[in-house]
């Protein structure tokens, strides 16, 4: 199970890092479209609602970049809160077999270790 929990750790350690681009790439894919549609609004001759629209338009392709950079972000964040999960629930497991080992080793007097002359009765004789 130690062997396991360290596995899982070392891959949520390499997840976190992709995760982490990924939301970069998202801010980024977000900060383009935001230029481009200013720059696109300034472009355009019209009223501001016609400009608005068209500006939206013409950005549709940076709205979807970050749309889906952010969706692999949200992915590989929810895939780290899942392993970190397993990984505690699998510490539990460890302890829960600690604790149980250590109550079958106090409860069992053979266990002890050889008592020379002296015999175990417990019927109370």
């Amino acid at each position: 199970i130690r062997t396991y929990m360290l596995d899982l750790q070392l891959k949520a350690f390499s997840l976190s890092e992709i995760k982490e681009k990924s939301a970069l790439k998202a801010e980024l894919a977000e900060a383009l479209q935001k230029e481009k549609f200013a720059i696109e609004f300034n472009g355009i001759d019209g009223s501001a609602a016609v400009k608005d629209k068209l500006a939206q338009i013409a950005v549709s392709k940076e709205v979807l970049t970050e749309t889906l950079y952010t969706l692999v972000a949200n992915l590989f964040k929810t895939k780290l809160d899942q392993l970190h999960r397993l990984v505690d629930c699998l510490k539990s497991i460890l302890m829960s077999r600690m604790q149980e080992a250590k109550f079958i080793n106090m409860s069992a007097p053979e266990d002890i270790g050889p008592t020379v002359g002296v015999k175990y009765d417990f019927k109370g004789e």
